[in-house]
């Protein structure tokens, strides 16, 4: 007879395990660019439809804001106006950040936006 046991029974690793999870929103295969998303037949309420296209994320009236179903073109024209920086193209890593770095931007903003 053949017995198996599944990597969950052991391991108990999911998605949710460090309540994560990393989405695709656009895709460039052939040189041609397409938009995607999830958008869940069942969810009604547009609760788990997630951002369409490429995305930026932008400081205007004193808040950041996500914008969503952009282009390659309206990204590029957005320039600095786009917080975003690519950290990892084509399988490689371009740009790398150490936690410290990461703090310290933080606390930075977070003085420079709130005050505090």
């Amino acid at each position: 007879s053949i017995l198996g046991i599944g990597s969950y029974t052991y391991q108990y690793v999911t998605r949710d395990t460090f309540g994560f999870a990393l989405k695709g929103t656009a895709e460039i295969v052939n040189d041609e660019f397409k938009a995607i998303q999830k958008r869940p037949a069942t969810d009604t309420g547009n609760f788990k439809k997630s951002q369409k296209g490429m995305v930026a994320v932008v400081f205007e009236n004193d808040d950041f804001r996500l914008i969503d179903d952009l282009t390659p073109q309206t990204v590029a024209d957005l320039g600095e106006r786009n917080l975003l920086e690519t950290c990892y193209l084509n399988g490689e890593f371009i740009r790398t950040t150490r936690f410290e770095e990461i703090r310290n931007r933080l606390r930075t903003e977070t003085i420079r936006v709130y005050g505090k």
